[in-house]
């Protein structure tokens, strides 16, 4: 504990600031106490490294997806690839964004958690509870919206090895982008409902994983910004582009009109060949 002179010489010379440090270094010394990631203020977007976590997290994230295209059974067109993960994509940057906002205005309200705590708990419950509420929305939207006109129905993309840019309807894409990021617009209202009912709970979970980096912020910061995401976001990615190309596959034509009428061309200059291929063949068995 400082002296009474010592306390008197700071003063004297305008040292308040440092006898207010002296003072809680004491107390923190005496009551033995372990600085937790709320004391240390941890922030979710500090200049160049904050940028950086960010950015390391996208490309990392980005990969898995490569990946699972890599590896899937049939391979997807590269381009019906590009299409199928760029709705997941634009949503996920649109849901870090919406996480980062809702986590530090939440920590405003909170006696306890602070945004490092809040957006691990977000992050956690939307790549668990949100692929779920995501995949019963999408259900949804296709009963409400009926998919009129032909224009969104789901996500057919056309295969074929002469697939090109030009037979893309673009209406029809970003309609079907505008309508998966109300479907996450959604899923966010009812996960936030979620973490008001069992905000203690959640936090305590939060805190006590943090727990082991509370000395080392940017660490805290690694690990809640780009470690964890790139964990859920990897089974967010992989379970929704699962569930997408279902309904796609089953039901939405991506491409224009034109492109289908060539599509039912095609297809019925292949039956035709089938007929005349099984007439020739019982003619030469008659004969």
């Amino acid at each position: 504990m400082p002296t009474a002179p010592m306390v008197l010489q700071q003063l004297r010379h305008g040292n308040g600031l440092s006898l207010a440090l002296s003072l809680r270094l004491h107390e923190c010394q005496s009551d033995k106490h372990t600085p937790t990631p709320h004391e240390f203020n941890c922030r979710l977007m500090p200049g160049f490294f904050g940028l950086f976590t960010q950015a390391l997290l996208g490309v990392l994230s980005f990969s898995t997806l490569i990946l699972k295209w890599y590896y899937e059974e049939p391979r997807r067109k590269l381009a019906v690839f590009g299409f199928d993960s760029s709705k997941q994509l634009i949503g996920a940057i649109f849901m870090h964004v919406l996480n980062i906002i809702v986590a530090s205005i939440i920590s405003g309200f909170k006696t306890r958690g602070d945004p490092c705590e809040w957006y691990a708990v977000n992050v956690l419950v939307d790549c668990t509870l949100g692929v779920l509420v995501s995949y019963y929305l999408l259900l949804l939207s296709q009963q409400v919206f009926r998919y009129q006109s032909g224009n969104y129905t789901g996500g057919e993309h056309q295969d074929d090895t002469d697939f090109c840019f030009k037979e893309v309807n673009w209406r029809a894409y970003w309609e079907q982008v505008g309508i998966w990021l109300l479907i996450q617009c959604g899923m966010k209202v009812i996960t936030m409902i979620f973490l008001l009912i069992f905000a203690r709970p959640l936090i305590w979970i939060a805190g006590t994983l943090l727990w082991p980096f509370s000395s080392f912020p940017k660490t805290t910061l690694m690990v809640v910004m780009v470690i964890l995401p790139l964990v859920t976001n990897s089974f967010q990615f992989w379970m929704t582009d699962a569930f997408l190309m279902f309904h796609e596959r089953i039901k939405t034509p991506l491409l224009s009109k034109h492109t289908s009428r060539q599509d039912a061309a095609r297809a019925q200059r292949r039956q035709q060949e089938q007929r005349e291929g099984r007439e020739g063949r019982d003619c030469g068995r008659v004969c």
